[in-house]
């Protein structure tokens, strides 16, 4: 089985996933997995990134109730619940100085769980997908913690900086390379460096 996140939401499943694994005793037999836009910082709850946060909500609520996916009243009622359970208490906490829980499985930030991923599972290889453009994942954090822990202790990872495209954009901007990237750590990660 690989794994293939998709930002620290993918990391968040793959998280709940490895817990509920374990929960029931069962082994995944991971052979690998893809990182692509993942193992962030935990992000600070400012009200520039809450603003910005609840705005992309909010359009892709539109978006949804005029691509028809969703009724108006539904898009709005969404919009509604984002305000009321997420921006407004996350603006009070901050404002108390207390941590932001929010996002948290079992007390760990999915984007810590995929940073200390390796601590786990040493010997699973790693593909890593960044871009030197990512809004919410800086390259310079990617590769002086994420990657650094991992060159470090000699874990076995490959990594792939796409030039210009932005988060979780890679799949779009690079098609080509990107499959080409998958396919190789799927069918060859006995050779990843």
């Amino acid at each position: 089985l690989y794994v293939h996140c998709l930002s620290d939401t993918g990391a968040m499943c793959y998280q709940g996933l490895d817990i509920a694994a374990k929960r029931s005793r069962k082994d995944l037999n991971i052979q690998g997995v893809v990182w692509d836009s993942c193992c962030g910082p935990y992000p600070e709850a400012t009200i520039v990134r809450v603003l910005v946060l609840t705005a992309v909500w909010f359009l892709c609520c539109l978006r949804d109730w005029t691509s028809g996916e969703s009724s108006l009243k539904d898009s709005l009622l969404s919009s509604y619940l984002m305000i009321t359970d997420r921006v407004i208490p996350a603006m009070i906490i901050r404002w108390k100085g207390q941590p932001n829980p929010f996002g948290l499985i079992k007390g760990v930030w999915a984007g810590d769980f995929g940073r200390d991923y390796y601590k786990n599972r040493f010997a699973t290889p790693e593909l890593f997908l960044y871009s030197d453009t990512d809004f919410y994942l800086p390259y310079h954090y990617m590769e002086n913690t994420v990657l650094a822990m991992r060159q470090n202790v000699g874990a076995p990872f490959r990594k792939v900086m796409f030039k210009g495209s932005a988060h979780v954009a890679h799949l779009r901007n690079h098609y080509k390379s990107y499959i080409a990237e998958i396919h190789e750590f799927v069918t060859q990660n006995n050779n990843i460096k």
